[in-house]
């Protein structure tokens, strides 16, 4: 009992997002009739998690799929889709619908988890800290790219990656930084990058203590000044033009409008 309380806010900063997102995605499924699954996740990853499975029980090779068009190498669809060793976990699920269910939510869960461990770091183990990370896992960017799963290892590691520049600042050493870069450019290269620059600002931030962020403020507000300046030129042409809007509301702000793709039974997703 004196662990769990020493450490609850660890615990509440993942168990609270997974509870949440659990009950918000019980619901969008029509309370477990069917699944979540929209998007790229539906028409593209789906297939690829099906494919793991296969080679994990020996029943489809990893080097090359002749799955793939009229068949190809697999190393750069595993380098960018299925490097996460969560994603492993498949061999234990028959229905892989229901397995990335799973995997969105624990993932989405641990982005708390460590960015509580970084906030507890970098400032206090308070309530504040336990909030900010809270917002972290509800952040927008999880809510509207949840189906890009591949995604999320970036936005899981990208705390565990600044608490590693803290700790080469402060004379730690810098073992935690090798390590989370490299799983970050492994597990996804793509979002590896882009860490990769962001931890670069981070660093020059903290280290020479240059207002970067504040730079970056006054250029975002700076341009979207410009947007609304110049909102009676482009108001009208979307008026005109603008047959492609439909609803912008849906498509950007929450969930996706329509996340109901198929029902939960195997049988049915071929």
């Amino acid at each position: 009992m004196k662990f769990i309380g020493k450490y609850k806010r660890y615990f509440l900063a993942f168990l609270i997002p997974l509870l949440i997102f659990s009950f918000v995605f019980f619901i969008q499924s029509d309370f477990g009739k069917k699944s979540i699954l929209n998007g790229d996740m539906q028409s593209q990853y789906l297939s690829l998690f099906e494919y793991l499975r296969d080679v994990l029980h020996g029943e489809a090779s990893f080097p090359y799929s002749f799955s793939k068009g009229l068949g190809g190498g697999m190393y750069g669809a595993y380098f960018y889709y299925l490097a996460s060793p969560l994603n492993f976990l498949v061999y234990f699920f028959e229905n892989v619908p229901l397995f990335l269910t799973f995997l969105v939510l624990f993932k989405l869960s641990l982005c708390g988890f460590t960015m509580y461990i970084f906030l507890s770091h970098k400032f206090k183990d308070n309530n504040t800290s336990l909030i900010f990370a809270l917002a972290y896992a509800f952040m927008t960017y999880n809510v509207n790219y949840y189906t890009n799963v591949m995604w999320l290892d970036g936005v899981i590691l990208a705390p565990l990656l600044l608490l590693g520049i803290d700790r080469i600042i402060e004379k730690k050493g810098n073992l935690l930084y090798i390590i989370i870069l490299a799983l970050v450019i492994y597990l996804n290269y793509y979002i590896g990058y882009i860490l990769v620059l962001f931890s670069v600002i981070y660093f020059l931030y903290s280290f020479f203590n240059i207002p970067i962020l504040l730079i970056t403020f006054l250029y975002t507000l700076s341009m979207y000044s410009h947007v609304l300046v110049s909102i009676f030129i482009i108001s009208p042409m979307f008026t005109n033009n603008g047959t492609w809007i439909s609803n912008p509301v849906s498509s950007f702000a929450g969930f996706p409008e329509v996340v109901v793709v198929f029902p939960l039974n195997p049988g049915s997703v071929y």
